[in-house]
């Protein structure tokens, strides 16, 4: 079966007069396809990733070569923290790895950049805390196949990373794609949100321990008094002074962001920018533009902490086909936010800001620094019973996510329901994913370490897109 014939398959699930049994069936089809295309393709995936993963980061190297070194550095720790280094790279390979079949079934709002550490707290409308995906950077419109495999694959090297064997780690992710499957099942007749998902312990201690963080004596950690002035703690590698330019850009900045969200001027009105600096988060995003500005009250008010981050295109952008409503980039983050977690931080907003720190883009999102944040680093997990929990609470979680892009015009549960195939079927596809891609990237990995041991920066990588940006230099 060719891919254009696995793309009108898949699509035909969609189709009213296909019967729910009919449905199933080739449904099922579509998924033993996509095994075999995903076997297939791995046979054929022929790259550098090195090259690539120099090529997509030439242009922090040209303007940003001590952040880009920052970037590396972490990326380097372990196979897991390279993959959450370079989605792109994924992507590029889900395209050749898939070709046209990338694009089969229906569309809902993904994510972009699931992995198990890709989890954090949140709050609801309702003041509650809970653990839901928090990073919506790289979110768009897709198959959910392109989410869940991103995820698989990010188990499998996490589990690996704590000292799962190989065959514990490809029944990790099939628990997860079993419940993902058993869930989304559950959505068509029955919706819940995120705040409604059975918690296990690991979870609900970690919300316990967020929700009770003392606002005041957090803010005195991270802005604390000295001399009757509060500052933003500098610290190496995460948050650093910046020059009377870019602080200037960003009083301007603040200001357009109360103009295009004139419904927080009420919240905001008393509130001025007394203190900012760069900050560092992350590794995936480690070059863009990112801010932490100081507010302060005329009114007495407490201090807060807002951030400004630079949004640039997703990167699946470039391989999927493009969806109405995802090419603001700031708004592809906080539509996201929105419709996978059902609320989104109370001071959340954009604006389009010139600023001369910039990589790419003048797209910022801004949000709140809320004391309650808080994730699991699963790399810490040893004990494999907890892993299931955990594997189980966020496939739930990913699978309200996806269903809630009904509210948005896209696929809902029973769409989304009847294009993943039988649960075996379903399991087998992601788990022999999972591997397949976990052991490419471990492969990666060990070729990446050793290109930056010998140049750290990869300058001297032999490609165009390099020396385009860095012109003499790289050679």
């Amino acid at each position: 079966m060719g891919m254009q014939s696995i793309s009108q398959t898949l699509a035909a699930t969609l189709m009213p007069e296909v019967s729910r049994k009919g449905a199933k069936q080739v449904a099922d089809i579509g998924a033993r396809a996509f095994a075999r295309i995903d076997a297939e393709g791995f046979k054929k995936l022929d790259r550098s990733a090195v090259k690539e993963v120099a090529a997509f980061n030439a242009p922090i190297l040209a303007k940003y070569p001590d952040l880009l070194k920052l970037k590396y550095e972490r990326m380097s720790l372990n196979a897991f923290s390279f993959f959450r280094g370079t989605d792109h790279l994924f992507y590029h390979d889900m395209q050749r790895i898939e070709g046209k079949a990338i694009n089969a079934g229906p569309k809902t709002i993904l994510q972009g950049d699931l992995h198990p550490n890709n989890f954090g707290t949140m709050s609801d409308a309702a003041g509650r805390v809970h653990l839901a995906p928090n990073d919506f950077d790289e979110a768009y419109a897709g198959s959910v196949r392109l989410d869940l495999k991103r995820m698989a694959t990010g188990l499998y090297l996490a589990a690996d990373q704590v000292g799962f064997a190989p065959h514990e780690s490809r029944e990790l992710v099939d628990r997860m794609a079993r419940t993902y499957h058993q869930t989304m099942k559950r959505l068509i007749d029955h919706p819940m949100t995120m705040a409604d998902v059975p918690q296990p312990e690991i979870v609900r201690h970690l919300l316990d321990h967020a929700d009770h963080v003392d606002p005041a004596k957090w803010l005195d950690q991270v802005a604390p008094l000295k001399n009757g002035k509060r500052m933003i703690l500098r610290k190496p590698d995460t948050s650093t002074s910046i020059t009377p330019q870019v602080f200037a850009d960003l009083k301007d900045g603040y200001s357009r962001y109360l103009k295009a969200n004139p419904e927080l001027a009420s919240e905001l009105g008393s509130y001025r920018v007394t203190d900012a600096v760069s900050a560092v988060a992350g590794t995936g995003s480690v070059g863009r533009a990112r801010y932490h500005l100081l507010l302060e009250s005329d009114a007495g008010k407490p201090a807060r902490v807002l951030e400004f981050k630079e949004e640039v295109p997703a990167a699946m952008a470039p391989y999927v086909d493009r969806v109405a409503g995802f090419d603001s980039q700031a708004a592809r983050f906080m539509n996201g936010s929105t419709w996978m977690e059902g609320a989104q931080n109370r001071l959340m907003g954009q604006v389009d800001m010139p600023m001369r720190d910039a990589l790419e883009s003048q797209s910022f999102l801004v949000r709140e620094v809320l004391p309650s944040k808080a994730a699991i680093d699963v790399t810490t997990i040893k004990d494999p019973k907890q892993m299931m929990q955990l594997a189980d609470y966020y496939a739930t979680e990913m699978a309200v996510g996806h269903a809630a892009g009904e509210k948005a015009g896209l696929a809902g549960a029973a769409q989304i329901y009847a294009s993943l195939g039988g649960e075996r079927h379903f399991g087998q596809e992601m788990s022999q994913f999972g591997q397949l891609y976990g052991q490419q990237v471990q492969r990666d990995f060990k070729q990446f370490k050793t290109a930056i041991a010998k140049d750290p920066l990869l300058r001297h990588v032999a490609i165009p897109s390099v020396a385009k940006v860095l012109g003499p230099q790289a050679s």
